[in-house]
Formats: C-alpha cells, sequence, structure tokens
C-alpha cells in the first residue's frame, strides 16, 4: 500500500475539531473519516443486536460486517 498522509486532531468536546478535520481535508484533498461517527455507529448496531458492550469478540465480529 502507498504511503499515504494521516492526521489525527485531539481535543475537548465541542472545540471545532470536526471543523478543521474537514477544512483540512478540503484544502489538501484529503479524505476525511470521522472515527467518533463510526463509534457511535457500532454502539447503535450493539443496541439493536442487544450485545454486551464489554463482548470485545462480538462487537469485533459487528463491526466486521458493518456496512456504513
Amino acid at each position: 500500500m502507498d504511503d499515504v498522509p494521516v492526521i489525527a486532531v485531539d481535543g475537548p468536546a465541542g472545540a471545532g475539531k470536526s471543523t478543521i478535520a474537514f477544512l483540512t481535508a478540503k484544502r489538501f484533498g484529503y479524505r476525511l473519516l470521522v472515527s467518533g461517527s463510526l463509534y457511535r455507529t457500532l454502539a447503535l448496531f450493539a443496541l439493536e443486536k442487544n450485545l454486551d458492550a464489554q463482548d470485545v469478540e462480538a462487537l469485533v465480529a459487528l463491526a466486521a460486517t458493518m456496512q456504513v
């Protein structure tokens, strides 16, 4: 796989991380992955399937099947 730049933005809630990430991606033509959205989607799917939040194997298996 080719080397691709990865930029991580960390900070407290409401600090503008998503805005900065969006603007940076747009400016440099990068793809944007909002990982928090993936975590929330996995949590929603797990709740819908009544999975135990501590069952790591079940969560990993669920994540492997998600199409978002």
